[in-house]
């Protein structure tokens, strides 16, 4: 026993002493590595800046001159000479440069060699830069020269005086300046540098080859096409090619190009490598004794703590009223005791909880059963439009709802709404609004008097609790083919014809913020085959993965995708273009669709 606690009081002294060792070794290989690290980004940064001031430069240059063209049906003359001059004083020198209207149509192209003539004129709308200039943001890429050597590509907007696109200039750069800028960078801080893009593609330059081509299966330096970038800028260890590399990377310009500097991490860090397995030898030798012994003797007096941890494991991943032999009776013993009956009585919480669960989804599945049993069947039972709705809630229930009303002249009244909030409160508040507007809708005249009535209504309800209700309310007539809408915080209704969108400018306050109010009505006359779109805000505020809303201009895009089809058809197409942008995301808020069409029937 005397020996036992020698060697147990031995292994206790010297097992901090090798704590600390190995602590200090991490440290102090943390540290070199960070020195190596931080250096290859100091010069990644230098030469990122040195780049993107060059190409900056060019591009100013390019904007300043957009913004001095006047484009017109007698200024081809005025393009031509304008360009002249630019390539005369532009610094780099453009191998080509190209003067665009809105529509693509070039109106001067001038080389180095040569000035084109308007027959040889194209019209570059197809092209990648054009897409992006013509939206008045700036383009950045590469092209391959007749000699094959890559250009530098840039292109961008020329404004008016009221910053509409008048036109797009586009040059095309030797990018000389810059590849020899990334072939001087210090062999001491990378085997090459290059320039990718934001999807890894390279751009100038070239990844140097592994070390090994014939164990990485060839030289897939230099025909890899994608390079797989970091996360942000810095510097760190991937494997590319099968070799461990010291990647720094830094930003070049906001339009999505990156420096890449890199090289073998056997190289970067060897110095590192080698004062770390010396110390590692040291201490590994000093304490492999102490370590095996202290290992042997801990798990004998820790063996009831081991069949605790064992248990409490089990408890952890959901076996509970798990139970452990009392040997003891000591500390240990008292504690395997308490820990028993712990078990037993969470392993009978969990069945309780069980049930309860069991109770209360079937309640909320009946209830979601009933609310959407609620919701019509179908369209309006009228010939003039053919309606499709869909209402799919964030919970087991919503607070969204919409229903049609016919009434006895042939009137066709839609009423779609949203209750703040989700869940079963917004589902309740939506149960006691369609139930007014079922009863308060015969005896209104118009869309703008039944959300003030039902606000008069909803008020003294609603403010107790702080909740709200957006309801908007669209009278369509037939014999007229007029709409009248009202709302009361909803989206405006989206009004597709001739593949173009818009919306009906209606707008009032959600129903319970206050005592009164006034809705105003806006009147439309709509022509046959003319949609009209009602969508809660769970359409727009749908999102996605990085927590991005899909918004009101992915809507009324996905709606003009599909401007022909019928109301299925854009219904089903903005469902399935909410689904493929959220992905697997939690739904934030209910999502209800109302698509009618006029289909000129009487």
């Amino acid at each position: 026993m005397y020996l036992r606690l020698q060697w147990s009081h031995l292994g206790t002294s010297l097992l901090p002493l090798l704590l600390l060792g190995g602590t200090l070794l991490v440290t102090s290989a943390q540290a070199e590595r960070r020195v190596v690290e931080r250096t290859q980004q100091t010069v990644a940064d230098w030469v990122a800046r040195d780049l993107a001031a060059d190409i900056s430069r060019s591009e100013s240059e390019l904007l300043s001159f957009g913004r001095q063209l006047a484009f017109g049906d007698n200024e081809q003359r005025l393009l031509s000479a304008a360009a002249g001059n630019f390539i005369a004083h532009a610094s780099p020198t453009p191998v080509e440069f190209a003067i665009l209207r809105p529509d693509g149509q070039e109106l001067v192209r001038i080389s180095r060699d040569r000035v084109y003539f308007p027959s040889e004129l194209v019209n570059e709308r197809g092209k990648p830069f054009f897409a992006r200039a013509a939206q008045g943001l700036i383009y950045r890429g590469t092209i391959a020269s007749d000699d094959e050597r890559p250009l530098l590509e840039l292109a961008v907007p020329a404004f008016n005086a009221v910053g509409q696109v008048k036109g797009v200039v586009v040059a095309r750069l030797d990018p000389r300046r810059i590849e020899s800028v990334l072939q001087n960078v210090p062999e001491t801080t990378a085997r090459s540098a290059f320039i990718v893009d934001d999807q890894g593609a390279v751009v100038l330059g070239q990844p140097g080859a592994p070390a090994n081509p014939a164990r990485d299966g060839g030289d897939e330096g230099h025909s890899m096409m994608r390079w797989p970038l970091l996360q942000e800028n810095g510097s760190e260890l991937v494997t590319v090619g099968g070799e461990a590399r010291l990647v720094a990377q830094s930003s070049i310009a906001p339009g999505g190009w990156w420096l890449i500097v890199e090289q073998p991490a056997s190289v970067a860090l060897q110095d590192a490598r080698r004062s770390t397995l010396f110390v590692a030898l040291v201490l590994t030798l000093t304490g492999i004794g102490v370590v095996v012994w202290s290992l042997l003797l801990a798990r004998r007096m820790t063996l009831p703590i081991l069949e605790l941890r064992d248990a409490s494991q089990l408890i952890a991943s959901g076996h509970l009223g798990r139970t452990i032999a009392v040997s003891r009776e000591d500390e240990l013993g008292e504690l395997a005791t308490e820990f028993n009956q712990m078990s037993l009585r969470l392993a009978e919480s969990q069945r309780e909880l069980e049930e309860r669960n069991v109770r209360l989804r079937q309640g909320l599945t009946l209830a979601r059963h009933i609310q959407q049993d609620l919701l019509p069947a179908g369209g309006p039972q009228s010939k003039a439009v053919r309606t499709c709705a869909i209402s799919e809630p964030a919970a087991e229930v919503g607070g969204d709802f919409y229903t049609y009303l016919s009434q006895p002249d042939g009137r066709i009244t839609f009423v779609i709404g949203d209750a703040s909030g989700k869940g079963v409160a917004a589902a309740l508040v939506m149960a006691l609004t369609s139930t007014l507007v079922e009863a308060q809708a015969p005896r209104e005249a118009g869309p703008g008097e039944l959300l003030a009535a039902l606000n008069t209504q909803l008020y003294p309800r609603l403010n107790a609790s702080h909740s709200s209700v957006a309801l908007l309310v669209a009278e369509f007539d037939p014999a007229t083919r007029r709409l009248r809408a009202a709302n009361a915080g909803m989206i405006a209704p989206l009004l597709l014809s001739d593949g173009a969108c818009s919306y009906l400018p209606c707008y009032g306050p959600p129903l319970g913020i206050v005592p009164s109010a006034n809705f105003v009505e806006q009147t439309i006359a709509l022509q046959p085959d003319q949609t009209v779109i009602f969508a809660s805000d769970g359409l727009v505020e749908a999102r996605g993965p990085d927590g991005e809303m899909w918004g009101f201009e992915r809507m009324e895009q996905a709606v003009c995708e599909v401007a022909g089809a019928s109301p299925e058809g854009i219904v089903e197409h903005l469902r399935s273009e909410v689904a493929k942008f959220t992905r697997d995301t939690e739904a934030a808020d209910d999502m209800t669709v109302i698509a009618s069409q006029l289909t000129g029937a009487a």
